[in-house]
């Protein structure tokens, strides 16, 4: 036997569909992955812009951004470090048959090891950081890292390094 929806059943039904379907699209589009958090990329080195030029007087260097190489891997760590559970705390005493009272900590402080295993707002907290970070990390870069040496048949010469390749 089958049963026919009224208009209002079906408006009623619908919204609810679509209700759903927004949730569903909030978990989708969850991603457990800090780089997507982060507004940019940690430089890691510089690198020369053409490698196929006739004479090396001619080349420029840029600096090199990445999230595979060291600067970002110390980052990620950071990330996840930050939401280290803190110890549980007890009461004992200062020492085996003592009376002197004395506040203890477990040591079970737990990291998350995964992205995974971090909620949406530990994600998002864990981005700011690491974006503030990277802005310090590579206005410092470029400040220690403002130009790069060549060597020629006529000796050594250094270059200022130009802009920024990602």
């Amino acid at each position: 036997m089958q049963k026919n929806m009224n208009e209002e059943e079906y408006i009623k039904t619908k919204e609810q569909l679509l209700k759903l379907q927004a949730v569903v699209a909030k978990y989708e589009g969850m991603t457990h992955d800090l780089a997507s958090y982060v507004d940019e990329e940690p430089i890691c080195h510089i690198t020369v812009d053409d490698r196929n030029l006739m004479n090396i007087e001619d080349a420029t260097y840029s600096y090199r951004k990445w999230k595979s190489d060291t600067p970002w891997k110390v980052f990620s760590t950071l990330a996840k470090f930050l939401h280290r559970t803190d110890g549980t705390y007890y009461m004992s005493t200062s020492y085996p048959r003592s009376n002197t009272p004395y506040i203890r900590e477990r040591g079970d402080h737990l990291v998350p090891r995964k992205y995974s295993e971090m909620t949406r707002e530990q994600l998002l907290i864990s981005g700011e950081m690491v974006s503030e970070m990277i802005r310090i990390w590579n206005k410092y870069y470029m400040r220690v890292h403002k130009s790069v040496f060549y060597e020629d048949r006529n000796g050594l010469h250094e270059v200022e390094v130009k802009g920024r390749k990602s």
